[in-house]
């Protein structure tokens, strides 16, 4: 499931080192550093993030469930 959602994501951010940039498509910078921040509030290391062209986000199973809605909040603010 996690290999279909990265095969048609339109937009994947990567995050590593707490860090999270964007690796396919084009994002805003302060959603990269949104992301970012939260990544380290919740000592967040590795992850992907993965959006489809509707919008349906998915994420690795690095990410904590508990920030799923968190992460899909600041997508949405932008």
């Amino acid at each position: 499931m996690k290999f279909v959602s990265r095969l048609f994501a339109a937009y994947a951010i990567q995050i590593r080192s707490g860090s999270a940039r964007c690796v396919k498509g084009k994002m805003v910078s302060a959603i990269m550093s949104d992301i970012s921040t939260l990544a380290s509030e919740v000592d967040l290391e590795s992850g992907e993030i993965w959006i489809d062209q509707l919008g349906k986000v998915s994420f690795s199973n690095e990410i904590p469930q508990s920030i799923h809605q968190k992460i899909r909040n600041v997508l949405a603010s932008h």
